[in-house]
């Protein structure tokens, strides 16, 4: 799928915006393990987000081990990376923004600053889940 795609550009706009594509497991929208096969939301009481991944691991801890330990692992050299943001185009986040625009409704996500880029979304969570 990957293998003559020379740019996430590219990759983006030509490969993510094929269903073929997109059924492919790395792909596929987050909802999809979220979800029931009659495609409900399973009835979670947290869902935790990897951008406020080491707070989040303290509200599993409270309720699963409270003697866990985070390790850090992979650490950068100081050298902050960019954002996000630094590696898209406006068709780039429309093309996103259509594709897993029910993940990004269901999470609240917006592509910083541009929010009027992400088409139809209420930024509300769906019954039942809860982050």
């Amino acid at each position: 799928v990957l293998s003559d795609c020379d740019s996430v550009e590219k990759f983006v706009l030509e490969r993510l915006t094929r269903e073929d594509v997109r059924e492919k497991i790395h792909f596929k929208p987050l909802g999809h393990f979220l979800k029931t096969s009659a495609g409900e939301w399973f009835p979670f009481d947290f869902v935790g987000r990897f951008e406020r991944f080491a707070d989040d691991f303290e509200t599993v801890k409270r309720r699963v081990n409270p003697q866990a330990v985070l390790k850090h692992r992979n650490r950068t050299n100081g050298v902050a990376p960019g954002s996000y943001l630094d590696g898209y185009t406006s068709e780039m986040i429309d093309a996103v923004a259509r594709i897993y625009a029910e993940d990004i409704e269901a999470f609240g996500y917006t592509f910083d600053g541009y929010q009027d880029m992400v088409p139809k979304l209420s930024m509300r969570n769906p019954e039942g889940l809860r982050s």
